[in-house]
């Protein structure tokens, strides 16, 4: 029942590495564990590839494949539920983005469901693909890119002023991968990271201005004395 297949053709590097950045989210995930359930706090990823990435909070080891429900929140919809099987993950990429999201947390485990469960005060619960809440609202892709195009090719002093304020990473030649509604995804000479904007920006004229705000909050370079 798996829906990624539907979803080959629009996935791009860049793409993908704005769903990291878009979607993350922490959430409840329930285990069984000596004939009872066990619930841990756990941070989350999405993958385009159809998985739910985790991170490494979870106090105890599994081998193979285990039954799981992950219970999770956000702003922009009612409390989701997902079930299918956990086991270890190992993808370098996959750390990497995940890594620029969860600054403090490395990925561990992977989920893959098939279906999602969605659970509303207002309706009767009812399921769905992951194709239909995989990629979340976002401005449209063609904005994005011009934006980021934009930004690599005429902006790249600022783009690293904004790294070294608020990531406190040094780096010449940093590169906008990815422009989501909670901020950027730069590429490094060596690492990703994800700089967050103040506020959630859907349009493409909400992210010129949440780009604005960050770019007004940094500090005046400092001049170099005349020699």
């Amino acid at each position: 029942m798996s829906a990624t297949n539907n979803m080959l053709s629009n996935i791009t590097p860049d793409r993908e590495a704005r769903a990291f950045a878009r979607t993350h989210a922490f959430g409840v995930i329930e285990l069984k564990v000596e004939g009872g359930m066990e619930a841990f706090p756990i941070s989350i990823a999405f993958s385009p590839r159809g998985q739910v990435l985790l991170g490494d909070e979870m106090p105890l080891e599994i081998e193979g494949l285990a039954a799981a429900r992950l219970h999770f929140q956000n702003e922009a919809r009612d409390p989701l539920l997902i079930q299918g099987l956990i086991g270890g993950h190992r993808h370098r990429s996959d750390q990497a983005r995940f890594r620029a999201v969860h600054q403090h947390s490395i990925l561990r485990w992977k989920l893959e469901p098939d279906v999602v469960l969605w659970h509303s005060p207002a309706d009767e619960p009812h399921a769905f693909l992951e194709s239909e809440w995989l990629l979340p609202r976002a401005c449209p892709y063609q904005d994005e890119s011009e934006m980021i195009d934009h930004l690599n090719q005429g902006h790249g002093d600022t783009l690293a002023r904004l790294l070294v304020h608020y990531q406190g990473i040094h780096t010449l030649r940093p590169r906008v991968l990815a422009i989501d509604p909670e901020g950027m995804l730069f590429a490094t000479h060596d690492n990703l990271a994800h700089v967050a904007f103040a506020a959630r920006a859907y349009t493409a004229d909400d992210i010129q201005l949440a780009i604005m705000h960050l770019v007004n909050e940094l500090p005046e370079p400092m001049e170099h004395p005349v020699q």
